[in-house]
């Protein structure tokens, strides 16, 4: 009797343990399944990410090339067309990138492009509201740019840019250089208008210069002088650098 009782206790305790081993296989099955689509979707994630990523700097480069483009268009030519404007959202003007495709690529006058439009881009005489040149009255022309980069994955991204081409009368400034400016021997004197310089600003020994009005140059440079860098700090305050070639005697930079 007691025997039997003992093989009896012996066979539930076996069905027991295999029962008990397969609940545990399943569950780490369900463990392991998890963080396989766990990884998976984290893999998705992130290459999706990285694709948004790149089309969004996409457009952003395509943004800044007609940017360029157009700010070369404008030193190139003193009075671009509406044609020589729109054409800069041509085919031969697109940067061309790896896997991107720019299902739109387009520099638009607010004066429109087609036949429709006027010759040349329509200006309107206002004073500029922002930057150095803030406060001169100028013709200006409205330009919107407009760039959607596609990649293969189907992520697209659209950026626009609105622009204004301020065409500003040299008169306007109290001192106006196609090359280097230099301030020599003298006594100190007061510049009431802005003052601009494609190329260095330069102040030798001598007069201490006060612009009344935020100016621009491409360098600075203070020499022969104890005081040379309190002054050029001076100078720092008033005067916005900008690269060579950013202005025209007739025409003036994009702001």
């Amino acid at each position: 009797m007691g025997s039997h009782e003992m093989k009896s206790a012996r066979l539930h305790t076996k069905g027991f343990t295999l029962i008990a081993s397969l609940l545990l296989l399943l569950l780490l099955s369900g463990i392991a399944i998890g963080l396989m689509m766990m990884v998976n979707t984290e893999g998705k994630v992130g290459g999706t990410d990285l694709q948004n990523n790149v089309a969004f700097h996409s457009a952003e480069g395509g943004i800044e090339k007609m940017a360029s483009d157009l700010s070369a268009t404008f030193r190139s030519a003193q009075s671009p067309t509406t044609t020589q404007v729109c054409n800069l959202g041509g085919s031969t003007y697109q940067p061309t990138l790896p896997g991107v495709t720019w299902k739109d690529y387009a520099v638009t006058p607010s004066s429109g492009c087609g036949s429709s439009a006027p010759t040349r881009p329509t200006a309107n005489w206002g004073q500029i509201s922002s930057g150095p040149n803030q406060g001169l009255w100028a013709q200006i022309i409205p330009v919107n740019m407009l760039a959607t980069a596609a990649l293969p994955g189907g992520q697209e991204v659209s950026m626009t840019r609105s622009a204004q081409v301020a065409l500003i009368p040299v008169f306007q400034f109290g001192v106006f250089s196609q090359s280097d400016l230099s301030f020599f021997s003298g006594p100190n004197f007061d510049v009431a208008g802005p003052v601009h310089t494609n190329r260095l600003f330069q102040q030798r020994m001598g007069p201490r210069v006060r612009l009344a009005r935020r100016s621009t140059a491409h360098r600075l440079e203070s020499a022969g002088q104890s005081s040379a860098t309190d002054r050029i700090n001076a100078l720092r305050n008033r005067v916005v650098l900008t690269r060579p070639g950013a202005a025209r005697a007739d025409r003036m930079k994009m702001i």
